[in-house]
């Protein structure tokens, strides 16, 4: 059986919030046999603190820093590296995805406060900024209302699929990961209602309601379709799964369902469009990042 993930990158920042994504991470490297690389980036001008704490300045600081939190991630038997980038740079999000590429991670793991509003959507935080730079998959974790790490449980995965736009790009990951965990899928997609319409289709809706209705009809018995023949795919894998399709926001759908606890882990399909672009066009990804209360795994589509 193909592994889901072989290599994890997990950069911190010396703070506890960039921690909460450790347990998560930690889980999903024991159950795919994956090795996990903690890295910290020297910052060039770097402010004296970050999340409330010290700022990681100094090489030797950095090296005892990671050092030890592996010596803290010993209960499982997962192989744990370490790698401080010692020369100070301005973009910590370009050195993270250079890191990723250089050392063939297919998953980069990181904590994430979830920024919200325009200012959040234009310029992104460290995760959105990592996810337009690189072609690897990111795992985001958000830390609990307490400000610490989230337990690992993968028990259901939550699948969005956009049969349009990215098809099953995120399936053979999802599929190897419940595998790997023993985990069951819940296949979903959202219909749009009129109103939630990308721009571009939205002003068709306007002019033309019945036919606008008429075409969404049939996008969600295409939809549907489209989810049972994944269904027995993943059955013919050992997979036991379930579909559905909603009406609605896409965004407001699948964040409601994650906040109802309805799985533990969202997986999605990304094109890691980020900045105004993903403004405009509505991208799904951007915008859940900011809206998920439980960890996201994006899957970066080529």
């Amino acid at each position: 059986m193909k592994n889901a993930f072989k290599r994890i990158l997990l950069p911190l920042d010396g703070s506890t919030m960039a921690e909460a994504v450790i347990p998560f991470a930690m889980g999903l490297a024991a159950r795919t046999s994956a090795s996990i690389t903690l890295l910290h980036v020297l910052e060039r001008n770097a402010p004296s603190t970050v999340h409330g704490q010290t700022h990681l300045k100094q090489e030797t600081e950095a090296l005892a820093y990671l050092d030890g939190v592996a010596a803290r991630c010993t209960q499982q038997d997962v192989s744990v590296e370490t790698h401080v980038h010692n020369h100070a740079i301005q973009d910590v999000a370009a050195s993270i995805a250079a890191h990723a590429a250089e050392l063939d991670a297919d998953l980069i793991a990181i904590a994430t406060h979830g920024s919200s509003g325009v200012r959040g959507m234009l310029f992104g935080d460290i995760a959105q900024q990592t996810l337009r730079l690189c072609t690897t998959s990111l795992l985001l974790v958000r830390p609990d209302e307490n400000g610490g790490a989230q337990p690992f449980q993968c028990d259901e995965l939550l699948l969005a699929l956009d049969p349009a736009l990215h098809g099953d790009v995120a399936l053979p990951v999802a599929s190897a990961l419940a595998r790997a965990c023993d985990a069951r899928i819940r296949l979903v997609t959202v219909i749009p209602q009129p109103g939630a319409l990308p721009p571009r289709r939205r002003a068709a809706a306007i002019f033309a309601p019945a036919s606008t209705r008429a075409v969404l009809a049939l996008e969600r018995e295409d939809a549907l379709e489209y989810l049972e023949e994944k269904q027995v795919a993943l059955k013919a894998e050992g997979v036991e799964s379930t579909v559905e399709v909603r009406t609605g926001d896409p965004v407001d759908e699948v964040a409601g369902m994650l906040r109802q606890k309805s799985a533990d882990l969202l997986v999605l399909a990304t094109h890691g469009q980020a900045g105004l672009g993903a403004l405009l066009a509505g991208s799904f990804g951007p915008r859940i990042m900011s809206r998920a209360q439980y960890p996201v795994l994006l899957v970066r589509a080529r």
